[in-house]
């Protein structure tokens, strides 16, 4: 079990902290609160309360967020990551690979395959444990936000409750993010009309991309009984894998597994031309069949892997552009609501995590809510140098990260590219959002109030 790590100043006054949104961004963020010694409500849209999906993979960077807020990993049962590799599609033949012997003497943390209903499981018994100091949060679930007031820290539900906080924190997703509700305007706490403008204006819009991407969970058990799809599975054990088509880049089928290793996950992207408003997950026989003939050109070994999935879905794939407003008002984004992204580098849930480290550094040892404004522009400084980094390498995969080299001149320290994959994971998993907000938190303090804060990446 991992144990919090260089406990976080506790402060002298207690914000009132509304989350609007009780996913894995918001179970991490109400953990971290909480330790910071915050009161915490969260606010869950859903009557059930529950997480679904499939696995994700959270790097060192993210797991030193979990490992700060006492996250067990056994009860997370995610997988250790054994490597990165890029292989032909029709072939087999690895092209690139990465070796992970060990994560955490390499950078500082763990390398999990995770399912997400075990992660969301195990962040919400960190976060409403009974025996770990500070006041247990409030879960309110079925509670639909329909209106914010950022300036007085108001959220208001579908059934017309309000509930005030100190701070607003949207974590809600990328579709039904506070970002798109409008604000209320208030007058002697009573709402009379609606400000027609979205609180977190453009370009910050969400987008669709135009990559689909069927998925599939399959019992590990299953692909072992076949001896021809046991050999592929014994050749990949541990590995994030890629396989993708020289001829179709677009082509990608990313295999790692979760849940102890006894569940694989497929992912298989796509060029999508459908319309906009098309369901495609209706039907998952019809999803079933529509991936086996976009990937029948696939060597036969993994097409016969493929043929194994059963309940396979159609999911449309959204973005953000670049966030320019992460902070306004009483009101902060994190993940998904902040900076939706493609899933093929495995960094949104990670970069979730590193938005709920970075809250509960910046918020802590605070002794006057007069602080708050300074430490939510620090919040805003450090994230929005580091996230866009991500958003722009997400539309490549491992192994082809020259695909998108020229969109991240503009992020990378003295606009230089990555040389190599390696280089690119040093990059990326090396960095520790914790002590970096502690390292900015401590020079905004000592500086003179007028002189710039700077954040590194």
């Amino acid at each position: 079990m991992s144990t919090p790590s260089e406990p976080k100043s506790r402060s002298s006054i207690q914000l009132q902290v509304v989350i609007v949104g009780a996913g894995i961004s918001g179970f991490a963020a109400a953990a971290a609160l909480r330790q910071a010694g915050h009161k915490v409500k969260l606010l869950e849209r859903s009557p059930h309360g529950r997480e679904t999906g499939f696995s994700i993979s959270i790097a060192p960077n993210g797991t030193k967020v979990l490992s700060s807020l006492g996250f067990d990993f056994k009860k997370g049962r995610g997988v250790e990551c054994t490597g990165l590799e890029d292989r032909d599609a029709k072939t087999l033949e690895k092209r690139q690979e990465l070796v992970i012997k060990d994560a955490v003497a390499m950078w500082g943390g763990r390398s999990q395959m995770i399912l997400r209903s075990d992660i969301h499981r195990e962040l919400k018994r960190v976060a409403f444990n009974q025996e770990t100091s500070g006041l247990v949060p409030e879960l309110i679930l079925g509670a639909n936000a329909v209106a914010v007031d950022i300036e007085l820290g108001k959220v208001v539900l579908e059934d017309g409750t309000v509930h005030s906080g100190d701070v607003i924190i949207a974590a809600d997703g990328e579709e039904v993010s506070l970002r798109y509700i409008y604000a209320t305007l208030w007058v002697n706490e009573v709402r009379k009309s609606v400000v027609r403008n979205a609180i977190f204006k453009a370009p910050e819009q969400l987008r669709r991309a135009r990559v689909g991407i069927f998925r599939s969970i399959v019992p590990t058990e299953v692909l072992q009984a076949d001896p021809t799809t046991a050999r592929l599975l014994a050749s990949r054990k541990g590995r994030f894998s890629f396989f993708s088509d020289a001829d179709n880049p677009i082509l990608v089928l990313l295999w790692f597994e979760g849940r102890d290793g006894t569940l694989q996950d497929f992912e298989a992207s796509y060029l999508d031309m459908s319309p906009d408003d098309l369901r495609r997950d209706a039907d998952k026989a019809s999803a079933r069949e529509r991936m086996l003939h976009k990937f029948r050109d696939f060597h036969p070994d993994l097409v016969k892997a493929l043929e194994k999935t059963t309940g396979v879905t159609d999911w449309t794939i959204n973005f953000l552009p670049p966030a320019l407003t992460w902070t306004k008002g009483k009101a902060a984004l994190i993940g998904d609501a902040a900076h939706s992204m493609f899933p093929s580098t495995g960094q949104g849930g990670s970069q979730a995590l590193e938005d709920a480290g970075a809250l509960g550094v910046l918020l802590s040892g605070m002794h006057s809510i007069a602080e708050l404004p300074a430490r939510l522009e620090l919040y805003q400084s450090i994230r929005s140098k580091r996230v866009p980094t991500f958003q722009a390498m997400s539309r490549s995969v491992f192994g082809k990260e020259k695909w998108v080299e020229k969109k991240l001149y503009k992020y990378l320290p003295g606009g230089v590219p990555f040389q190599s994959p390696r280089a690119l994971q040093d990059f990326t998993n090396s960095y520790d959002i914790l002590a970096d907000c502690r390292q900015a938190l401590e020079r905004a303090q000592n500086s003179d109030a007028s002189a710039p804060v700077k954040a590194h990446l």
